[in-house]
């Protein structure tokens, strides 16, 4: 039996001293000693905000004689939205795989590690969408949270970054096809350069950072236009009528095709009657009322209330499922184009 039981932890260990010799031991792969923590930005269909892994150094399992077992690590994480929601997570990190598990409060991540950089998406309450994170505690990384918005208007949606020093990580979700991007980039003094990650070469975005805030231009083939960012730590909590005197665009499956214009009481909603024409029908006018995160609207002549969220530049109403029309809208200064309506 002694012979057995000693055959047995010798095995092991052997085994052990593979899995260590054969691992990536790159210094921001989590290790089976310390912890390592990561941080960065979470951005979806209907919110936005950072996110933090802490990779721990104790085994998910108690180890059995399956060496394997031992590659997967606990993790524990925190969500914090824009708008002050806190969710807890939980899950593993398997160091073989280099790929993370976690979940908790409806959300559920899988991501991927390569250079330093965990990436991957989330289906969670609020609909799909990505997130982003690279080594470091959440004092030495600073995460902002942004929009894009195309010259024309034809395309819209969240721009985040989490900013260590000198390097850039973040990503992007399109709003008009919910498509997914994620970037890398370098600070260099007060200027901000972005590219695509699988495209490391390709600048697409240029800017400048001043204090908790940051602004710029794109580029990306026939894809030209602004976005702006703020700390999110920074961004105030919403407080009064968030809509008083401001225009939205929103976007269906052929583009720009819903606008949105408020007064202090009343609102008007447009939708183009064949996308390519300039011609606008007159889709519902009348009195809105806002109450903490809810504003009330005429639909079909009955007072309807809507829980809304207000991202930076972005407003989306969570009483619409994810994917539908009028859902999503993005702040505009002023239309690309006239807002004639049709006869």
């Amino acid at each position: 039996m002694k012979f057995a039981l000693s055959l047995i932890s010798l095995l092991l260990c052997s085994a052990l001293l593979f899995v260590g010799c054969t691992r990536d031991d790159s210094p921001t792969t989590p290790g089976n000693t310390t912890t390592t923590t990561y941080s960065g930005t979470i951005a979806g269909e209907s919110e936005s905000g950072s996110i933090t892994f802490v990779v721990g150094s104790t085994a998910k399992v108690t180890p059995t004689v399956d060496v394997r077992l031992f590659a997967l690590l606990t993790v524990t994480g925190t969500i914090k939205l824009s708008d002050g929601t806190s969710i807890t997570l939980t899950g593993t990190f398997n160091t073989e795989t280099d790929s993370i598990y976690v979940s908790g409060g409806g959300y559920s991540f899988a991501g991927k590690l390569s250079n330093g950089t965990i990436s991957g998406v989330y289906t969670g309450p609020n609909g799909s969408g990505a997130f982003s994170v690279q080594a470091g505690t959440q004092g030495s990384v600073k995460v902002f949270c942004g929009t894009y918005i195309e010259n024309d208007n034809s395309q819209s949606g969240l721009l985040n970054i989490a900013l260590k020093d000198t390097v850039l990580t973040g990503l992007s979700i399109s709003y008009s096809d919910g498509s997914k991007t994620f970037l890398i980039g370098t600070l260099s003094g007060s200027t901000i350069t972005m590219y695509l990650t699988n495209q490391p070469a390709q600048v697409i975005a240029t800017g400048t950072l001043s204090g908790v805030t940051a602004s710029g231009t794109y580029s990306s083939g026939d894809d030209q236009g602004t976005w702006t960012m703020t700390l999110c730590d920074s961004i105030p909590q919403q407080s009064g009528n968030p809509f008083v005197n401001t225009k939205w665009v929103g976007f269906e499956d052929d583009g720009d095709s819903l606008r949105l214009e408020f007064t202090a009481t009343n609102f008007s909603s447009y939708k183009r009657r064949v996308f390519g024409e300039s011609c606008w029908t007159t889709k519902t006018d009348g009195a809105y009322s806002v109450s903490g995160n809810q504003f009330t609207v005429p639909i079909n002549g009955t007072p309807t209330p809507l829980t809304y969220r207000i991202m930076g530049n972005i407003f989306v109403i969570l009483s619409f499922p994810p994917g539908q029309d009028g859902r999503n809208w993005t702040k505009v200064n002023s239309f690309s184009s006239p807002l004639n309506v049709c006869p």
